[in-house]
């Protein structure tokens, strides 16, 4: 269990520290690591992925609860917690700090500009491989479909969404 803490330090530690474009770039790169450390199948990743969207707050820190939790019980989870927050909380307070004093440099300005489509090409690859391990029903589809509509156009809070998805899935998705 000590190895597995170890590593549940590590994994999230880096991922928090290096997941840039906040929980859905952590959410790539904790894929990877959790399948290949073989704490989750690809599928029970994806489970925990949909839980930690489903509920209130940053979804990386509730995936690193998931994961710790199912590798190591509740001392997993805290420690996973820890070490996902750590490195971005330590460096949000020090980017907070350098951007506000530099922030009218042109240098500044163009960087904030240039990694605007890096973070969405990260999003995208999320989305893309997240698509991938939904689309095994036609109702998925359909509550995709419905979901973006009223999301986009209707400005229907995601909570409402969130809960039309359990909703349906729940009744009508059997596997």
């Amino acid at each position: 269990m000590r190895n597995d803490i170890l590593k549940l330090t590590w994994e999230f530690f880096k991922a928090g520290l290096l997941g840039y474009g906040g929980g859905t770039g952590i959410v790539q790169m904790l894929e990877n690591s959790v399948i290949s450390n073989e704490w989750m199948t690809k599928q029970e990743f994806s489970q925990a992925v949909t839980i930690s969207y489903s509920l209130p707050g940053p979804v990386a820190t509730q995936l690193a609860g998931v994961i710790g939790n199912k590798v190591a019980g509740w001392l997993g989870a805290l420690v996973s917690v820890i070490a996902a927050i750590l490195p971005s909380l330590t460096l949000m307070f020090l980017c907070v700090w350098l951007y506000e004093k530099y922030k009218d440099f042109s240098f500044v300005k163009g960087m904030m500009t240039g990694i605007k489509p890096v973070v969405f090409a990260i999003i995208l690859l999320v989305a893309l491989n997240f698509a991938k391990v939904t689309s095994d029903h036609w109702i998925t589809a359909v509550l995709f479909g419905l979901s973006f509509i009223c999301l986009y156009y209707f400005k229907i809070s995601p909570a409402w969404m969130i809960l039309l998805g359990i909703a349906v899935g729940g009744l009508f998705i059997k596997d």
